[in-house]
């Protein structure tokens, strides 16, 4: 008799599920830019997830400019100068 009370009131519980748990907060990160010719620094404030949206973005545009570069014989260094 008490097993199958306890039974029951095992299954009358609602059980946590992945879509009761709460969501992850997405924090505001500021971080300062010191930029050249300028004592003031720049603050700028994103979300974390844009934050790496714009890291990845600038990743992309490194490895395109880099990949350019080779594909025209130019040095990876120093990708915009001519080759001589």
């Amino acid at each position: 008799m008490i097993a199958t009370l306890f039974s029951t009131l095992l299954l009358a519980t609602p059980m946590a599920s992945a879509q009761d748990a709460p969501a992850p907060v997405d924090r505001v990160i500021c971080k300062r830019d010191n930029s050249v010719g300028t004592r003031l620094a720049k603050r700028t404030c994103m979300k974390e997830s844009e934050w790496k949206q714009a890291e990845q973005r600038s990743r992309d545009d490194r490895n395109r400019i880099l990949d350019n570069a080779e594909r025209e014989g130019r040095n990876a260094e120093t990708p915009y100068a001519k080759p001589s």
